[in-house]
């Protein structure tokens, strides 16, 4: 049983030296194979456009309750009431830094980032990427065959129906307290140049260190440091109007209501000021019956603007208590070198490949003639001579 357990290893290893000798008897068309493949990855290389990444880095920080320190005192001496904000505060729109990637990606923040001016390596002058896949539309002699060529049907098709100019988009607003949402429409440049802005923003959230990383690749470096010092104040931007909407809102609410009391309570004073001063001599119950009301009228309006005013104030401490600060550890810096392609990267990638490739086609060949053939799989077995060991 031992002899026949070292014989068959005797054979697997016999075997494995023959498929040694075998791949060593076609040498050359691997060396060939593997310079084939490494010819295609440089021509990849020198082909493929180059990408300039830049990165930055912000430490979102949120407040704490109570959070306007030594203004609580202040306010309190004014007649402002700090206890009521944070109930208030409560309310407000909780949005935490693991969700800044899906904030960054959606919709309305990369329509805003596609209108940026940055620069471009077929253009002298800035555009928007919105301008330059508008520019993209223009026909040009190739875009011309392919359209009465292979393009021919659906041309014929976009004869007979009128093109719609691309419209200016229009943001709309959602209303807080839950009415209509307005719908978003694109266009097809609007959408292709969303899909490529999408596809070279990346937002990350270091959970561990609690930073919010960004890096954003682009054609230039002009470029990518444009798009990404956009796209951090856009973050920013969207992340402050997210929090701080419905303090916004509350403020903008009282302070219709404080301005519209102010109004009132001046023409109630006026009123009751010209009364006055017209019937100061007069000694009748019906005059002071009318002034009494008039009193009351003007007392009353003078509470409300005393009340309206106290809240205005609680509302604007709130907006910002409310309002978020970013602390930029790592700054936008213009890139100096590119990204990608990398030449060290290409070249060992196609030199790797091609050896995989080249090894796995004879190694298949071999196994399909040992298998279906038999007979030409005895015939390159015996024809093999392999690597000759000197002694």
């Amino acid at each position: 049983m031992a002899q026949g357990a070292q014989g068959g290893q005797q054979d697997e290893q016999f075997d494995i030296v023959w498929v040694l000798n075998y791949l060593y008897d076609r040498r050359k068309g691997v060396l060939y194979g593997v310079l084939a493949f490494f010819a295609l990855a440089m021509c990849l290389y020198a082909f493929k456009p180059k990408v300039y990444t830049t990165s930055c880095t912000i430490l979102p920080t949120e407040k704490t309750s109570g959070s306007l320190g030594g203004l609580s005192s202040l306010a309190s001496m004014a007649g402002v009431n700090i206890g009521s904000m944070s109930s208030s505060g409560g309310k407000s729109v909780v949005i935490t830094p693991d969700l800044y990637p899906m904030v960054s990606t959606s919709t309305p923040t990369l329509l805003a980032l596609i209108e940026t001016p940055v620069e471009w390596t077929d253009s002298d002058v800035p555009m928007s990427a919105y301008e330059h896949f508008y520019a993209d539309t223009v026909q040009t002699v190739g875009k011309v065959l392919m359209k009465y060529t292979i393009n021919l049907p659906s041309t014929i098709k976009s004869f007979f129906s009128t093109p719609r100019p691309p419209q200016p988009y229009i943001s709309g607003e959602s209303d807080e307290e839950g009415g209509k949402v307005s719908t978003i429409q694109l266009d097809k440049v609007r959408r292709s140049a969303i899909n490529w802005m999408s596809s070279r923003v990346n937002v990350v959230y270091d959970d561990d260190a609690g930073v919010v990383n960004v890096s954003v690749d682009g054609d230039t470096p002009e470029q990518s440091a444009a798009l990404a010092a956009a796209v951090l104040e856009q973050l920013q931007s969207t992340i402050t109007d997210f929090k701080t909407r419905r303090a916004r809102t509350t403020l903008n609410f009282m302070q219709t209501r404080y301005d519209e009391a102010v109004k009132s309570y001046e023409k109630s004073r006026a009123e009751y000021l010209n009364y006055t001063d017209r019937h100061r001599d007069y000694v009748l119950e019906r005059t002071d019956a009318t002034r009494q009301k008039m009193e009351d009228k003007y007392n009353l309006d003078y509470a409300l603007v005393t009340s309206l005013q106290s809240q205005v104030e609680t509302a604007r401490m709130q907006l910002v208590d409310d309002t978020p600060v970013f602390a930029i550890v790592e700054p936008v810096v213009k890139p100096d070198k590119k990204s990608s392609p990398k030449l060290l990267l290409h070249a060992a990638g196609g030199i790797l490949i091609g050896f995989i490739v080249i090894v796995g086609w004879y190694l298949m060949k071999i196994s399909f003639y040992q298998f279906f053939d038999p007979q030409k799989y005895q015939e390159v077995k015996e024809n093999t001579v392999g690597l000759t060991v000197r002694r």
